[in-house]
């Protein structure tokens, strides 16, 4: 089953890879690497660059051997905090800030020429409603995809949402999808990721028998959808619906990429 999975993936995975690589840095709200940023930042400031439109900031920076590209809200610094430590973590457990030309950066990273390290954060939003004290607050989900390349076959894609009420409080996944419901949830989200699954293989051109053949063996998505806290790590809400995102290789193989299933809020009981 293994094989037919790896064969699927390299079959497939130049129409459902996502391109992309981009990396960045800024003012990080790391103590510790604060310097070492703004350092480089000063180095190239010529390559650095920030576009802000009335609602969207967009920040780069890119050297001959990473990229940084990420995307914020303007006027949410919550937001952009929990993005820019996100990508700080990157930079620091990298170090790709530590070298100071391509070449001492190539021999250090162990990059083939043309490659470049890559963080690149982009997001959407959608909108909704939550109870808090008998009360209704709107509230903004933000779902951030986080491209990061750090070497090796394939670079790998992270869905992260944050959801804000209205007076800046951040809600938690476990307001938005209590313990109690996962046992229900699971249900649902299996069944949707199933089919979600076999369309995704028809649309990569895959025969009745072979997508029959790969989803024969259930366990791959029955295990990553089961009703356990960290298979619901990544929810949202979007209208009178909650949205679980689920990760690379949680649900199917890599070249799937990821899935989400968007489930009414009455199902959860």
């Amino acid at each position: 089953m293994k094989n037919k999975i790896i064969i699927f993936a390299l079959a497939v995975m130049s129409a459902l890879l996502i391109v992309g690589g981009f990396v960045y840095k800024n003012n990080f709200y790391k103590k510790d690497t604060v310097k070492t940023i703004e350092n480089v930042q000063n180095e190239k400031a010529a390559t650095s660059t920030e576009v802000s439109t009335e609602k969207i900031s967009r920040m780069e920076d890119i050297t001959s051997w990473y990229e940084a590209k990420i995307e914020y809200p303007k006027d949410n610094e919550l937001i952009k905090t929990r993005i820019f430590d996100a990508y700080s973590d990157f930079a620091k457990e990298t170090k790709i800030l530590d070298y100071k030309n391509d070449k001492e950066a190539r021999e250090g990273l162990a990059l083939f020429e043309g490659m470049k390290y890559s963080f690149n954060a982009d997001f959407t939003k959608s909108t909704s409603t939550i109870m808090v004290a008998g009360k209704e607050l709107k509230t903004e989900t933000y779902i951030y995809q986080i491209y990061t390349f750090s070497g090796g076959a394939h670079g790998s894609l992270d869905i992260n949402p944050i959801t804000i009420r209205e007076d800046g409080v951040e809600v938690k996944n476990e307001e938005i999808l209590p313990d109690t419901a996962l046992k229900n949830i699971a249900k649902i989200a299996y069944s949707k990721v199933m089919k979600q699954r076999i369309e995704k293989l028809k649309g990569a051109g895959l025969s009745a028998a072979d997508i029959k053949q790969i989803i024969t063996d259930v366990s791959w998505t029955k295990e990553g959808t089961d009703p356990v806290r960290d298979n619901y790590s990544r929810v949202g809400l979007r209208g009178n619906n909650i949205v679980v995102y689920f990760g690379q290789y949680q649900v199917g193989s890599y070249a799937e990429g990821t899935y989400e299933v968007e489930i009414p809020r009455s199902e959860i009981k």
